[in-house]
């Protein structure tokens, strides 16, 4: 059983169900929504001032240090004023450095400590045990959690090839060429979504040509449900509701999951960006020069192929790669072989990060190869290794392999490798479960 203040701390925010409050669904919550909740619940229960930094327990002054922080300002300046100790955690693999740099900007202690924080990190737990590991396996072969020049080539070839195909397309204007274009824009979120979690660069911004925003996955993403797989905190759980419902807190949807499920995917990545709009126009977020990235795809293909069959064209191509992406994707999480809120009847919660996060997830394929991640799998097989390590670029995740299979025997962590099929008939077992079934299946033994 795990204690109330850990428990407290993962219960949904007021944004996280807000559009599910009025007679008609709204728009799920912005991103700087969710970060200005959890800001002001962290505050409220620890005492976190608005201006400074709370990682475990103890409050720092990062202001001075935002132009020279390695991963990017945007980073500190999402997480200033709220207990980002699990974000300091992820995100810097050798404390050997990050403890001296972080020591010369501490201020004081905070009033209630760690009382914000969802998760243990004990120094002789499994995240920080396996986290140093990793580490000294990375010095080992004289490496860094930094991607390959392997990472980098293929990278350039993807985008190049979605180049070409976009520029096909808008010249033949056909169906197949929409289709293929379609093809070649998914390994894009693949090479976008691991380097958005990194520091800045300009990969990152391949994300951006999905129609999806690298700036708001930083939030939605890598900070929400990252940190708070399958919580109710888990913005990336609950967007969908009530048309699909995943975390076991709330009921199953009343219609047909599989028809939801398709127009869902349909929909998904305009939807993402109608918010972009509409949060930018109310005032919730600056303007970025990347939101002109889609703008400029929908400007050349109404152009060249017409205000219909243009708008065609797009929303074929946004279809094909968005249908591979939620198909690859989500049964990592939503599936009746991962825990969410709710199962600890089945099995218990468990207080360590890691090991929360393990129960949270499932892996499939973890031996294929880097070219069959990014462009076959975009990049979520190894999913487990890239949720407890985001930093490492995909191609240094076969370091760390080893590692974890080591920490979850001697830790006794429920873990399997699944088969994709299993988890995709889960996903679906899951959406269409009667509402007085869990639909959860735990590992019986680390398998």
């Amino acid at each position: 059983m795990l204690p109330d203040t850990l428990l407290q701390n993962r219960q949904e925010l007021p944004s996280v169900r807000k559009h599910l409050k009025g007679a008609i669904p709204s728009l799920p919550a912005a991103t700087h929504e969710w970060i200005s909740d959890k800001r002001e619940r962290d505050q409220k229960i620890s005492g976190c001032p608005p201006d400074l930094w709370l990682i475990h327990g103890k409050l720092y002054d990062l202001t001075p240090f935002l132009a020279s922080h390695p991963g990017g300002a945007v980073w500190l300046e999402l997480v200033r004023g709220y207990d980002c100790t699990v974000e300091f955690e992820t995100h810097h693999l050798d404390e050997s450095k990050t403890a001296p740099l972080l020591a010369k900007y501490y201020v004081r202690d905070c009033d209630k400590g760690t009382a914000a924080q969802a998760y243990t990190f004990e120094e002789n737990g499994f995240y920080k045990s396996l986290k140093r590991a990793l580490c000294a396996e990375l010095k080992k072969h004289q490496t860094t959690s930094r991607p390959s020049l392997a990472m980098h080539i293929l990278s350039g070839i993807a985008v190049s090839l979605y180049l070409l195909s976009f520029a096909w397309m808008l010249v033949a204007q056909s169906v197949p060429s929409a289709f293929v274009c379609g093809l070649f824009l998914y390994p894009l979120l693949g090479v976008g979504h691991n380097f958005f979690h990194q520091r800045d660069n300009v990969w990152m911004y391949a994300f951006d040509l999905s129609c999806f925003g690298s700036y708001h996955w930083r939030t939605s993403h890598a900070i929400s449900h990252h940190h708070y797989p399958n919580l109710d905190l888990d913005i990336e759980a609950t967007f969908v509701e009530p048309w699909m419902t995943f975390v076991r807190t709330q009921a199953p949807p009343r219609v047909n999951a599989f028809i939801n499920f398709v127009i869902f995917t349909a929909l998904i990545a305009p939807m993402e960006f109608i918010r972009r709009i509409v949060t930018f126009a109310q005032g919730g977020d600056p303007f970025r020069v990347e939101y002109l990235i889609p703008v400029a795809q929908w400007a050349l293909a109404l152009l060249l192929a017409g205000p219909g069959w243009g708008t065609l064209l797009l929303l074929l191509m946004y279809y094909v790669s968005n249908l591979l992406l939620v198909i690859i994707s989500t049964p990592v999480h939503r599936s009746d072989l991962a825990w969410s809120a709710g199962c600890d009847r089945i099995l218990a919660a468990r207080a360590d990060y890691g090991e929360h996060t393990v129960i949270a997830t499932n892996d499939f394929s973890v031996s294929a190869g880097l070219f069959v991640k990014l462009f076959v799998f975009g990049s979520f097989n190894d999913h487990i290794t890239h949720h407890l390590f985001p930093t490492l670029d995909l191609s240094k995740q076969y370091l760390a392999r080893p590692l974890f299979l080591e920490h979850v025997k001697r830790f006794d962590v429920p873990y399997r490798v699944t088969r994709f099929p299993d988890m995709f008939k889960g996903l679906f077992r899951v959406l269409c479960r009667n509402p007085n079934d869990l639909c959860y299946v735990p590992p019986t033994k680390t398998e």
